[in-house]
């Protein structure tokens, strides 16, 4: 390989980490006849390997990635970062309050913007569109009130069902949604609600979904928002990766990205599932969280994406990142 190649090459991987691109989401940023014409093409993103200089590139990128998973690693067992994270866990018991409140935003958001959790789902392909926005508005202030928390959230649970009826797996990029319906359910309201200050005594029932929830609710919340963040690097950059190529594109991103836009697509595609595959096995999660608000919110400012479909997200990182590692995380279980 050429030593012209060299100094780009570490740049990208510098990029990679920390530029605009990585974490756009193409449905925000296209128009909906990009998106429709670019799904009927169909590119296998894997073929720019076939070329020898392309794959040592990639072979390159991946040993950047195992070195600063290393380092991260190290970093994060260093005592400094220890300490530092029994500072932050004294915010822990407001994670599940920041989680609620935001909640409750985005679904104002959505009935405002006549949109289930983004603006490519629309109510109108749903059902009624006035009784849709209805149950949005009032789940959205009953989350924000933190008023009958368990009801309103097997009621959204519900909702999320009658919507993967009509957009099938897609709905799987929202499956953090879910995740934190099943954390209010399991939960309740909790810290600084109607629920806390009105209704004290709890029956049995809710006082057996408040112990299971206390052991495996942020567990059930950091797989789901894996799992999103996974499906959506897989549906966009593996699946249909015309999509990022149009994005490169259109923002003329081989300025920044001095090698070819599909090998670009595929370690960007890496990167985010690498992420959100850490946010599932529970690992390096303060760390992979510092990451991805980076990189979400590089994306709002250069981009210009819609901001209410990225409540969810600042809110969910933020609350696990001062949650920390929960029992079933495998750095928990690493440390023991």
């Amino acid at each position: 390989m050429s030593k012209k190649y060299i100094a780009p090459l570490l740049l990208s991987i510098f990029y990679l980490f920390y530029s605009k691109q990585v974490f756009a989401h193409e449905v925000y940023v296209l128009s909906s006849t990009d998106i429709t014409n670019d799904l009927k093409v169909h590119i296998n993103v894997f073929s720019i390997l076939t070329s020898s200089s392309n794959l040592l590139l990639f072979l390159l990128f991946l040993s950047g990635i195992i070195v600063a998973l290393f380092a991260s690693y190290l970093i994060c067992n260093a005592a400094f970062s220890k300490k530092l994270g029994s500072t932050i866990e004294q915010f822990r018991p407001y994670s599940t309050l920041l989680i609620r409140l935001v909640l409750g935003i985005s679904l104002i958001c959505s009935a405002a913007y006549k949109s289930f959790f983004g603006p490519e789902l629309p109510l109108t392909q749903i059902g009624s569109e006035t009784v849709l926005i209805f149950i949005l508005y009032t789940c959205g202030i009953a989350f924000l009130l933190g008023l009958h928390t368990r009801f309103f959230a097997a009621l959204m649970i519900i909702m999320y069902a009658i919507s993967a009826l009509t957009f099938h797996a897609y709905m799987v990029t929202y499956i953090n949604y879910f995740g934190e319906f099943f954390v209010l359910f399991l939960l309740g309201g909790e810290t600084y609600s109607v629920d806390q200050m009105v209704f004290k005594e709890q029956h049995k029932m809710a006082k057996s979904l408040d112990e299971f929830g206390r052991k495996y609710a942020f567990t059930i919340l950091r797989i789901t928002f894996g799992l999103s963040l996974i499906y959506t690097a897989v549906y966009v950059k593996f699946l249909h990766p015309e999509l990022s190529l149009q994005v490169i594109s259109k923002y003329h991103l081989t300025s920044v990205f001095p090698f070819p836009p599909l090998l670009t697509v595929l370690c960007a595609g890496i990167i985010e599932s690498l992420i959100g595959l850490l946010y599932v096995l529970g690992l390096l999660m303060r760390w992979n969280t510092i990451f991805f608000l980076l990189f979400v919110t590089a994306s709002l400012f250069y981009f210009g994406e819609a901001v209410w479909p990225h409540f969810i997200l600042f809110g969910i990182a933020i609350g696990i990142f001062l949650y920390g590692y929960d029992s079933f995380s495998l750095s928990r279980w690493l440390n023991k």
